[in-house]
């Protein structure tokens, strides 16, 4: 929603998808504020979840610092400056 990839669309695969600045990530945020490897994404008994992976500036859904979370249609996510939101199609 926000950044030097506003606009852009993720779309995740079946199972698990990495959030990081590392080229090798399912989902790639170009930003100096955002982990290499910093939350995952997974699809599981039918539903969504975020996780932080240990990053150095944390994971927050809905304006709320998390560990781990399920996620909901239109749920906002912020990693690094980044903000997203999560849609379901």
């Amino acid at each position: 929603m926000n950044g030097k990839q506003r606009g852009q669309d993720f779309r995740l695969k079946a199972g698990k998808n990495l959030i990081g600045s590392d080229p090798g990530c399912d989902v790639v945020i170009r930003e100096d504020f955002v982990s290499s490897q910093h939350a995952s994404l997974s699809f599981k008994n039918n539903k969504f979840f975020i996780t932080d992976l240990d990053s150095a500036n944390g994971t927050f859904m809905n304006n709320k610092e998390i560990s781990k979370m399920e996620l909901k249609d239109l749920d906002e996510i912020k990693v690094g400056e980044t903000d997203l939101r999560f849609k379901i199609f």
